[in-house]
């Protein structure tokens, strides 16, 4: 085996790996929320960060840069350019108003979103946070998992109510942000 050969299969390597994935994307429960979310199989993402450490482990240098340090940024940013760019992004849908103050269309998840300032930022946390505080809780458990990304089928399962329910929570709280938001 060569030097980068051996470095790859290093417990360093390998950790640092595992570590960027539990640290960045909740482990590999929540690398497979993600993917589910973004249309992607979840193999895919975990080929992704073998190749990352991969790349970490050729690119190496050890004047420059510590290995486990190297894999976890090569990792880190290797998974979230796959799922940016091949991704099949969730699109949250509320009134035109909204969408169109706050630019939506593609909203790539909690996680995710890229903000142009922080001001915008904090205005879509704002917003977030009285969408938060106006809605019960049954409707906040509902709205997690529909910005978690799963169907309102899934979060009907997930939360154990009838799917019609999800749909009629949802529409409420649709109607409350109207007297309240806007």
């Amino acid at each position: 085996m060569t030097i980068k050969e051996d470095l790859y299969f290093s417990d360093e390597a390998h950790k640092s790996m595992w570590y960027a994935i539990n640290r960045y994307f909740g482990g590999l429960g929540g690398l497979g929320r993600l993917a589910r979310s973004c249309r992607i199989e979840v193999d895919d993402l975990t080929q992704v960060a073998e190749l990352a450490r991969w790349r970490a482990c050729l690119s190496y240098d050890p004047a420059k840069w510590k290995l486990g340090s190297l894999v976890i940024s090569y990792v880190r940013n290797d998974l979230r350019w796959h799922i940016r760019n091949y991704g099949s992004l969730i699109k949250l849908r509320y009134d035109n108003a909204l969408t169109d103050r706050y630019d939506f269309e593609p909203l790539e998840g909690h996680v995710w979103k890229h903000y142009d300032t922080i001001a915008e930022k904090m205005e879509v946390e704002d917003l977030y946070n009285r969408i938060y505080a106006i809605s019960s809780d049954a409707q906040q458990k509902i709205l997690d998992n529909l910005i978690q990304g799963y169907s309102k089928a899934e979060t009907s399962r997930i939360l154990g109510i009838r799917a019609d329910n999800v749909s009629t929570q949802m529409y409420q709280l649709k109607r409350k942000c109207k007297g309240v938001i806007f």
